[in-house]
C-alpha cells in the first residue's frame, strides 16, 4: 500500500494505491481518493491551540514566580514590623490583636515561599553540584533550631555514600527542607519519644534517600492524595498544603521517584529513589 498526500491551497485530498494480486502476481493497481480537508485543519487547529496552552501556562508560571517573589520583601516587613510592635506594646488586647495578624502573614509567608520554590524547580537546568548531603541537613537543622517543635523531636541522621553525587542543590534543598519540616510539625505530640530517622545510601546506579518518623501518620485512603498541590490531609494542618507538592515536583525533575507508607497514628515512611546520572 502506498499513500500520499496532494494538498493546494484549499483542498487537501489522500491518494492511496492498493495492488491488485491474482495468485503470486500483480496484475493491477486499485487508486482510492478522499478528502481530508477538514481533518487537516482541525489537526492545525489543535497543534495550534495546544502551542497557545503551553505558552499561556509559560507565561502563567512567570507571573505567579515573579508577583510571589516580590510580595515576599513587604510580606517580611509585615512580620517584623508586628514583632517589633510586641515588643513595644503593652496593652493585652492588642498583643492579641498583633498575634493574629502576626500568625496570618506567617500562612501567607509559607504559601509564598513554597509557590517560589515550586515555580523555581520547574526552571533549573543545571545539575552539576557536588552533593554535600550533611551539610546541607545541618544547614536545614539551623533554619528549624527555634522552629516550634523541633526541640521536641529527635533526629537521626545515617549518610553512606561511595562516591560524591552530582546533581542540583537548588532542587535538593527544598526537597530535604519539606520532609524535615513535615516531621516537625506532623510528631505525634502525645509521645515523649518523637523520633524522625533520615537515611541516605547508594547503589551502583541510584541514590536512595529515606525519611523515617513515629509521628501522626497518613490514613490510607488519602495517601494517593498528599502529593497534590493545596492537599491537606488534616484539619490541623498548619502548612500552606505546597510541602509535600514541592517535594515530588523536585523528585520528578530530578527524574526519580517517591513512595509513601504510612499507618495512621504509626508514623511515615517516604522513599526517594533518584538515578546518580541526571544531567
Amino acid at each position: 500500500v502506498f499513500t500520499e498526500i496532494e494538498q493546494s491551497e484549499n483542498y487537501t485530498s489522500e491518494i492511496s494505491f492498493y495492488p491488485i494480486f491474482n495468485s503470486d502476481a500483480i496484475i493491477g493497481t486499485a487508486c482510492y481518493s478522499r478528502d481530508i480537508t477538514e481533518k487537516k485543519k482541525s489537526e492545525e487547529q489543535l497543534r495550534k491551540s495546544e502551542s497557545d496552552l503551553k505558552s499561556a501556562n509559560k507565561d502563567l508560571e512567570s507571573f505567579i514566580y515573579r508577583a510571589s517573589h516580590d510580595l515576599l520583601g513587604p510580606q517580611s516587613s509585615i512580620i517584623g514590623l508586628t514583632n517589633v510592635s510586641k515588643l513595644e506594646i503593652t496593652d493585652q488586647k492588642a498583643k492579641i490583636y498583633l498575634d493574629m495578624i502576626l500568625l496570618s502573614t506567617k500562612k501567607l509567608d509559607d504559601t509564598l515561599i513554597g509557590l517560589v520554590q515550586s515555580m523555581a524547580i520547574k526552571d533549573i537546568s543545571k545539575f552539576e553540584d557536588d552533593i554535600n548531603f550533611k551539610s546541607m541537613i545541618d544547614d536545614v537543622f539551623d533554619r528549624f533550631q527555634f522552629y516550634d517543635g523541633f526541640s521536641k523531636i529527635k533526629f537521626e541522621v545515617n549518610i553512606n555514600l561511595s562516591e560524591p553525587f552530582i546533581s542540583s542543590r537548588l532542587i535538593l534543598q527544598p526537597v530535604i527542607q519539606n520532609l524535615i519540616e513535615n516531621a516537625i510539625k506532623y510528631q505525634n505530640v502525645t509521645s515523649n519519644k518523637a523520633m524522625a530517622r533520615i537515611s541516605i545510601s547508594d547503589t551502583e546506579n541510584e541514590i536512595m534517600i529515606v525519611f523515617e518518623d513515629n509521628g501522626m501518620g497518613i490514613d490510607s485512603s488519602i495517601q494517593d492524595k498528599v502529593f497534590d498541590v493545596y492537599y491537606k490531609g488534616t484539619q490541623k494542618s498548619k502548612g500552606s498544603g505546597l510541602g509535600l507538592y514541592i517535594v515530588k515536583t523536585g523528585v520528578e525533575r530530578l527524574q526519580g521517584n517517591i513512595r509513601v507508607e504510612s499507618k495512621a497514628g504509626m508514623g511515615s515512611v517516604f522513599t526517594i529513589t533518584l538515578p546518580k546520572n541526571n544531567r
